[in-house]
């Protein structure tokens, strides 16, 4: 690689694959500036460092430069050629232009080198002709990367070009973009004009806006009605507003009117929208959906609902009308309407008397003091009758099954004009001479499942049919049916016991039934199950199938004595490698024990069956295998060792491992986990260490040494990694050194994984997985069926593969064994890790999920991190930006996107102002879930993730005390700048593992509003504010992490500097911004309190996120127009002073009065409920006394002093807003990528 800088240039390179036997001793670094006819040799010594700086060079001259490594038998080849330019900048990058009228504004990205010396300026040059050269755009001299090129031709195309100027010269020119400048016209009609309330002498209007702005933004909106069907309109005067709704006062009640609106832009006013349907001040609206309750006898009861406007005045009565000819006339029901006192949403009258047999429709209008509103919609047509007995029932059919008789018949062809209620059956056993009546309760069903026959007899049946007059005629009778035996092993007490080394069972399930009580098999509701038995008489491994039946099957195992008190051991749909008929399980079984096993069909599927089994013995248990893979890393006078478990533990579980070192025999021990540390170790002595496993029958031999440590007292070597993820997370850069080096363990700290559940036995675990919840109802607990999760919990706190190796594992079981679940049960997951989360215990949990939008989602996560729970999500893998999706969007968790071994945003990631970091994603290796020492390696943000949620675990091991968004603040803030490669808009940071010996203090504290009352946050900042505070996570100076529904006050570094250093030395910051603030240090209250007026402005970093904010004068004021986050506070500073501090929801319409006449200079800040910080751009009004405030011509000529060439820099939209009102996702699903991989056991 190389780095252009002033007069030199910074080389790296690889060192050869091979040095043939003979170790590199120098590497010699090669110059030329003449493409390579002649090359100079730069003395820089005699090196092995694969990296240098030529120095000497001139600036502004192009040079191609070459190694070659040296050993003591010769030099070799020389490597590739690079070449680069000293001293001037490259060339700027996504030039993206934007047309406008006569003008075309331009942004881009500045050159990733500057050649040694900051950018000065920016050239912009534009052409018609790409054959005939450039124009340069005379904008001044600035380093800003967005500008506007004026004075261009509406209609024509023009190509832009941008070069970036230094001290030393000129770079060369970005690519080329084109764009072409349009005229502005009238916007288009309005859209979707309608009435929202009607009240007296006032009716409410709202619209969409235009289709067409016509090229500039819409300023006004005219509204004319008229009361004469449209012959003549009069003008509404309202004030000037571009806000989508209006009430049109001064109407004349109960006069008719229709209303249009018009969109107005510099170009003039548009056409008029269509027209709204007449209404009526002060007239209620037609009342809804007329519908009937029930008919009887010469009556109809209907139901409507209440007119949506009373026209301003209380409803007094309703009137009813009927038709008889369809409407053509209509007759006036004169019973009792009166509403007077009843705010009712739905009213209902019993309409009577009524003409038998005669169709009837109705409408209602509704009525108040002013006048009688429209009718309604008339309802369907409704025909009283007075009911007779049911006709008979028709087509009566017996099925004879095992066990039982399915009868099915057709309903009559006449009700007798009342429901019908019951049926009756019967059933005979001598052709018909007696009848006996089966007792079945009441039901309106058509088909009966009769299970009380005697077998082998021969039936006929017949049913008769009954409503609230009576019953009717019996039916024709069925043909003769023989009943048939039932099968013993429907019930579960029927279970079939099967023995010996192998054999099968055929039956079916066709007959088959489904007990009350018994489990689901593996997610799906039972449906036709059948049962079979194996007792155990020896230990071993019994493997079922159901291979040989013929439909889609489903096969459990459990243990237990009765149907609904069983323990499920193991389920499956579909056998590994099979296309999706016939199921596997195989379970262990110990002498003495009684096993089950249920063949169901999938969705209810049935058909012929085969049980088949396999039994194997035991083997006889022996010494375990030796352990593998022994890693040591060197401490002061001490080693941390760690390892593989064996790839046998002996058919008998392992109860110890020991450590020896070589020499001294020093050692140490565990009961289960793979690491300890070996103490007593003397400082400057070479050591290896090799570990034994012991078991029931006895110690394995020892295992192969680890390499040679030397243990100091500034040892920190590491330990060897497994996983490319963790060697890349502790190091600032690439190459890989195959080592990880952690500052501390997470030792303390709960981390709550949300997934599918860990395979807790794994031996990357040890003891360290807790008690855990599940909401997933398939009999499993927490334990992993996909093993998505368990390889989540693996990096973030496995013992090998984890980056917190011993941090305590909490399974949160929300994902079924396919991967999916549903919103309500990942929130059902959370709202128990808030409840289980003990205040002053340190926490994360890790979200690998996710889908579309989901506000209830996201508030589920804020609760967590209000109460005081570091939530770490993944980004997701739709390649797509990620604030579309939760939890991703949620600004309260750390969002996370994914990388490459290359250092660049995987294909899959999203990305977007809503990823916070990108952490080691695509072919990660941890923990599996098919067996207790199996590992996996698969792709997606989902690996990213945990391994933040480590660091997260490492950073509150470290300082338990810390506060969420403190915890926030030192992983981005720590995190390596600049190495993504492919960000596409997200923040370029690569998590960095080696955290600063103490987290980054608070920059900045954000304006706070008192609460109603006392009562603050608990736990660190998560009160709501109120009497109580709930929740917790705070802390920290200014307030923490935010609880209840309060907004909180934490706000982050107004800027942390990109470094490639790790931060062993204090990160420098920008000077402390004061917003004031009443918390002091430390505090752990959440409320938040409005600043005092009239303080100044603090200073807010150049690359703090800009806001829009529309400002017009009127008069001496001026009115602002601020769209804020829920939860944030709004602050006007007027010529650097705070005039104005206003929360969230009046900011749309807010106004600052008493302006000094003249200039005056404004600028917003928004302060997030999450504490971060949003700026507008500075706006300078002239302000007039004598101005007539609320004329619309005086207001629209304000002058606005726009400054003299177009601010230069992108904006940066607020972290996570979304627009809309979101929907809850069907199903959560997971963030890995299919993996090609197979699992390693």
């Amino acid at each position: 690689a190389v780095v252009a800088g002033d007069s030199s240039v910074a080389l790296t390179w690889l060192a050869p694959t091979t040095d043939n036997g003979s170790s590199v001793t120098d590497y010699l670094i090669e110059f030329s500036s003449n493409s390579g006819s002649t090359w100079s040799t730069f003395n820089d010594g005699v090196s092995t460092s694969t990296s240098a700086t030529v120095t000497g060079l001139t600036n502004a001259t192009s040079y191609s430069f070459r190694v070659k490594a040296v050993s003591s038998v010769g030099t070799s080849d020389a490597s590739n050629v690079i070449s680069t330019t000293p001293g001037i900048p490259g060339e700027p990058t996504s030039l993206r232009p934007t047309a406008l009228n006569q003008s075309v504004r331009l942004t881009w990205a500045a050159p990733s080198l500057n050649g040694g010396s900051a950018v000065t300026d920016y050239l912009v040059e534009y052409t018609t002709d790409l054959s005939a050269g450039y124009l340069l755009f005379d904008d001044g001299v600035s380093t800003s990367t967005t500008a506007t090129v004026t004075g261009l031709t509406n209609g024509t195309s023009y190509f832009f070009r941008v070069k970036a100027v230094n001290t030393i010269g000129t770079g060369q020119p970005s690519g080329v973009a084109s764009g072409a400048p349009w005229a502005i016209v009238v916007p288009s009609a309005p859209v979707d004009v309608r009435v929202t309330n009607i009240e007296l002498n006032q009716i409410a209007l709202s619209w969409t806006a235009p289709v067409s702005d016509g090229g500039s933004s819409v300023s006004d909106y005219l509204i004319e009605y008229s009361s004469n069907a449209g012959l003549a309109w009069a003008t509404f005067a309202d004030p000037t507003s571009t806000i989508r709704s209006t009430t049109v006062t001064g109407l004349v009640n109960a006069t008719s009117y229709i209303f249009r609106v018009s969109a107005i832009n510099i170009s003039g006013t548009g056409a008029a929208s269509t027209a709204t349907t007449a209404v009526a001040p002060g007239i209620p609206s037609a009342p809804c959906c007329v519908n009937d309750v029930s008919i009887g006898p010469r009556r109809v009861a209907i139901q409507w609902g209440a007119p949506t406007f009373n026209g301003g005045s209380e409803l007094t009565n309703y009137i009813i009308e009927y038709s008889k000819d369809n409407g053509t006339t209509w007759t006036t029901w004169d019973g009792n309407t009166g509403v007077v006192g009843c705010v009712c949403a739905n009213v209902a009258r019993t309409v009577s008397p009524l003409e038998d047999g005669v169709p009837h429709i109705f409408r209602v209008r509704a009525k108040n003091a002013i006048g009688i509103g429209e009718p309604s919609e008339p309802s369907e047509a409704f025909t009283p009758w007075t009911p007779v007995v049911p006709g008979a029932p028709r087509t009566v059919a017996a099925t004879a099954r095992t066990g039982q008789v399915d009868l099915d018949w057709e309903e009559p062809t006449t009700d007798g004009g009342a429901p019908i209620s019951d049926y009756t059956i019967q059933y005979s056993v001598d052709s018909g001479v007696s009848w006996t009546t089966l007792s079945d309760g009441v039901s309106a069903s058509t088909f009966s499942v009769i299970r009380s026959l005697a077998a082998g007899v021969s039936h006929i049946f017949r049913v008769s049919a009954t409503n609230e007059v009576g019953t009717g005629t019996w039916s024709t009778q069925s043909s003769p049916i023989t009943t048939i035996s039932a099968l013993a092993h429907d019930p579960f007490s029927g279970a079939i016991a099967v023995t010996g080394a192998t054999g099968n069972f055929n039956s079916s399930t066709l007959t088959a039934t489904r007990e009350t009580g018994e489990p689901n098999h593996g997610g799906y509701a039972p449906s036709a199950s059948i049962w079979y038995k194996w007792v155990a008489t020896e230990a071993g491994t019994l493997v079922l199938t159901t291979s040989g039946s013929d439909f889609d099957t489903i096969l459990g195992a459990y243990t237990g004595a009765s149907v609904n008190a069983l323990t499920m051991i193991a389920v499956n749909d579909d056998a590994p490698g099979e296309t999706g008929l016939w199921s596997r399980v195989s379970i262990t079984v110990s002498a003495g024990n009684t096993y089950f096993a249920a063949i169901d069909g999938y969705s209810g599927k049935k058909g012929a069956t085969r049980f088949n089994w396999t039994f194997t013995p035991a083997p006889t248990p022996q010494v375990p295998d030796a352990p593998r893979s022994v890693r040591a890393g060197a401490g002061n006078a001490t080693a941390t060792v760690n390892w593989l478990p064996p790839l046998s533990d002996g058919y008998s579980t392992i109860t110890e491992y020991v450590v020896t070192s070589t020499p001294g025999s020093k050692s140490c021990s565990t009961t289960g986990a793979l690491s300890c540390v070996v103490r007593g170790l003397t400082n400057g002595v070479s050591y290896t260490f090799a570990v034994t496993a012991t078991n029931a029958i006895g110690t394995s031999v020892p295992s192969s040494a680890s390499d040679a440590i030397v243990p100091s007292v500034d040892s920190d070597a590491g330990v060897a990694a497994l996983s490319w993820g963790l060697d890349r997370i502790d190091q600032r850069n690439l190459p890989l050194n195959s080592r990880y080096i952690s500052n501390f363990s997470g030792a303390g700290v709960n981390a709550y994984i949300i997934d599918t559940g860990v395979l807790s036995s794994h031996t990357e675990f040890g003891s360290r997985v807790v008690s855990g919840f599940s909401s997933v109802a398939d009999g499993r607990g927490t334990q992993d069926c996909n093993g998505h999760g368990t390889h989540v919990a693996g990096t973030v706190a496995g013992s090998n593969y984890g980056v917190a190796p011993s941090a305590n594992v909490v399974p949160v079981r929300v994902l079924d064994c396919a991967g999916s679940g549903s919103t309500s049960g990942v929130i059902a997951g959370i709202d128990w890790v808030i409840a289980h989360h003990e205040s002053g215990v340190p926490a994360v949990a890790n979200m690998s999920l996710g889908g579309s939008r989901s506000a209830a989602l996201d508030l589920a996560v804020a609760r967590g991190v209000a109460d005081g729970i570091v939530f770490v999500v993944a980004a997701g893998n739709s390649n797509a930006n990620a604030c579309n999706y939760s939890p991703a969007a949620e600004e309260s968790a750390i969002t996370v996107g994914a990388t490459t071994s290359t250092d660049v945003r995987a294909s899959y990631s999203n990305f977007g102002s809503c990823v916070d970091v990108f952490a080691p994603g695509s072919n990660i290796t941890s923990a599996w879930y098919t067996s207790t020492t199996a590992t996996n390696t698969i792709s997606g943000t989902s690996m990213a993730s945990p391994h933040v949620a480590g660091i997260a675990a490492l950073a509150l091991s470290a300082d338990p005390s810390l506060s969420v968004s403190r915890v926030t603040t030192w992983i981005t803030s720590t995190a390596t700048s600049d190495v993504v490669a492919d960000p596409a808009g997200s923040p370029n940071k690569l998590v960095y593992s080696l955290l600063s010996s103490t987290p980054p203090a608070q920059v900045i504290a954000a304006p706070t509003i008192p609460p109603p009352s006392s009562g603050g946050g608990g736990g660190g900042g998560g009160g709501g504010s109120g009497g109580g505070g709930g929740g917790g996570g705070g802390g920290g100076g200014g307030g923490g992490g935010g609880g209840g529904s309060a907004p909180t006050t934490t706000v982050p570094p107004t800027t942390v500097p990109p470094s490639t250093v790790p931060p062993t030395a204090p990160v420098n910051q920008a000077p402390p911004a004061t917003l004031p603030s009443n918390n002091s240090g430390g505090s752990n209250n959440n409320s938040v309190r409005q600043p005092s007026l009239g303080q100044p402005m603090p200073p807010i970093a150049e690359n703090t996120p800009r806001i829009a904010a529309l400002t017009r004068a009127v008069g001496n004021a001026v009115t602002f127009r601020v769209k804020a986050r829920p939860g944030a506070t709004v602050n006007i500073y007027r010529n650097g002073i705070l005039v104005s501090s206003v929360p969230w929801s009046a900011a749309l319409a807010l106004k600052v009065t008493d302006n000094p006449s003249g200039e005056n200079s404004y600028q917003v800040v928004v302060v997030g409920k999450n504490g971060k910080i949003s700026i507008s751009s500075k706006t300078t009004i002239v302000t007039k006394l004598n101005s007539r405030a609320g004329n619309k011509r005086d207001s629209k000529n304000n002058r606005v002093v726009a400054p003299k060439k177009s601010v230069k820099g992108k904006a940066v939209a607020p972290k996570k807003s979304v627009k809309g009102k979101a929907v809850a996702p069907k199903k959560s699903t997971l963030q890995s990528k299919a993996s090609t991989n197979k699992s390693s056991k």
